[in-house]
């Protein structure tokens, strides 16, 4: 991904930032997701019950395939919360991030978007952002609104957990006040 972004870039443009999240901070959001608690205390009832019936023997052949069906689906809550681990673990290995003096490339793991690329100039809101593992880490999120070209409405990309958010923030603020009597939208 780091290879296909610098591509992108013009050569005149240089690397003010290039990195990923950072590790930790990412790993504690994916593990302690609002899903957590539900999912355990969802598999721990179930795991009684399956524990129950099993110990007591109260199936048959006939049963056992209904139960353990009944259990696979019953037990989504936990397989949702599995398969979000997985999807983030797959996420923060795909996100990358690289900004330059005169724009920021982001690769935030979404195969749909692939690199999201926004020159300064067309940057309308940027702003910090720290949630609860950031605070702890001394980490943060760089947060920027864009206008759609064709729709009159912000789309909001977000550099995550990274350590220099503030004055990644404060610089391209800086620029993007300089350029912004260039630029082609109306804010």
């Amino acid at each position: 991904m780091k290879e296909k972004m610098k591509l992108l870039m013009k050569d005149y443009e240089t690397i003010l930032y290039e990195g990923k999240p950072n590790t930790l901070c990412s790993v504690l959001e994916i593990i302690f997701n609002p899903l957590l608690p539900i999912s355990i205390i969802w598999g721990f009832i179930d795991s009684l019950f399956i524990k129950t019936i099993l110990n007591n023997n109260f199936y048959d052949d006939t049963t056992a395939i209904f139960l353990v069906i009944f259990f696979a689906v019953h037990l989504m809550p936990v397989w949702m919360y599995i398969f979000g681990i997985l999807s983030g673990i797959y996420k923060y290995i795909k996100t990358y991030y690289i900004v330059t003096n005169e724009t920021a490339y982001i690769s935030n793991g979404d195969s749909k978007k692939g690199i999201i690329t926004i020159p300064f100039k067309e940057m309308a809101i940027v702003e910090t952002h720290e949630g609860l593992f950031d605070k702890m880490l001394g980490v943060g999120d760089v947060e920027i609104s864009s206008k759609k070209s064709n729709v009159n409405e912000l789309e909001k990309v977000s550099i995550s957990s990274i350590s220099n958010f503030n004055e990644l923030c404060n610089y391209i603020s800086t620029q993007k006040t300089e350029e912004s009597s260039d630029s082609p939208f109306e804010w």
